[in-house]
């Protein structure tokens, strides 16, 4: 299988080759939240757009290059959407879902779910609120 990975803010490297590697213990991937950047572009970097191969190709990429045993962490906003499309690729590939954890930050961020609001934590409110 070919495919092209994204290296950087409008950059990829195409990976045609046949040969699997086998040498990484861990891979990390931050899917991209199809977000814009706030207070800096109202538009979405092309950094950050979730193109419709993108699972495809990082499990294809995963499943050539993990060892056996290796352990590939996925950072993705909160959505069952996102969740879904990462278990469906994950079956697909023959992986599987060894542990599932949430995290929060604690810095203002831009909402998944509303884009025009921000996820604020606050000391005063229970859990997270969306503004």
């Amino acid at each position: 299988m070919t495919f092209s990975l994204q290296v950087g803010a409008g950059r990829s490297r195409v990976n045609s080759s046949t040969t699997t590697h086998k040498g990484l213990d861990l891979l990390f991937a931050d899917v991209p939240e199809n977000l814009p950047v706030p207070n800096i572009s109202t538009d979405v970097p092309a950094w950050n757009k979730l193109h419709d191969s993108y699972y495809e190709c990082l499990f294809a990429f995963a499943k050539s290059n993990l060892y056996d045993h290796g352990v590939l962490v996925l950072a993705h906003c909160a959505s069952a959407a996102v969740s879904k499309s990462i278990f469906d690729w994950a079956h697909t590939y023959d992986f599987f879902v060894a542990e599932d954890w949430f995290g929060m930050n604690d810095l203002d961020l831009q909402s998944p779910f509303n884009p025009s609001g921000v996820v604020i934590n606050s000391p005063s409110l229970p859990l997270s609120c969306l503004i």
